[in-house]
Parts: C-alpha cells; sequence; structure tokens
C-alpha cells in the first residue's frame, strides 16, 4: 500500500472508515472526521490534514454546506426564471 492509494480503491468501506478515523484520531491525538476521509482518501492527504492541527474540521463542513445552498439556490433562482419566462412567452 502506497501513501498516494485510495483507501476506496483498496477496498476500505464506511465501517472501516469509522475504524481507521477513530484509531488514527487516538494515536495522533487529531481530530479527523469520517468525512474528510472521503475527500481526502489517500494516506498523503490525511497526512496533510493532521499537519493542519489548527484547522477546524467543523468549519470545513459549514463551508462546504454553504456552497452547496449558495449552488442550490441559484440553480432555484435559474429554474424559477425560465418557468417565469416561458410563462410569459405562452400569454398573448
Amino acid at each position: 500500500v502506497g501513501v498516494n492509494d485510495s483507501f476506496f480503491d483498496l477496498g476500505g468501506s464506511s465501517l472501516v472508515a469509522i475504524q481507521l478515523i477513530s484509531g488514527v484520531n487516538t494515536a495522533l491525538g487529531s481530530s479527523l472526521t469520517v468525512a474528510q476521509l472521503y475527500e481526502a482518501s489517500t494516506v498523503s492527504k490525511l497526512a496533510a490534514l493532521v499537519d493542519n492541527s489548527g484547522a477546524d474540521p467543523e468549519q470545513d463542513v459549514r463551508s462546504a454546506l454553504d456552497e452547496v445552498r449558495s449552488r442550490a439556490s441559484s440553480r432555484r433562482q435559474q429554474q424559477q426564471n425560465r418557468m417565469a419566462a416561458r410563462a410569459r412567452g405562452r400569454r398573448p
């Protein structure tokens, strides 16, 4: 297993991910989350996250959620604009 091999390509599952993250956090005193393993699925990427110990993983999750909400809102607005344009085009 190399440092750039993906956890999931090697057969990792969500249950194993929970055990792995728990073990890493216990051994290193880190606060990694399973969500971070899904985003950084190699040893090298996880090591970078552990080295960045000043980062707040909850803030990272909040930022990601805010970005998803923003994109969803934008898509919803675009869809409403298209529907309104179609409705105007059908009226005499």
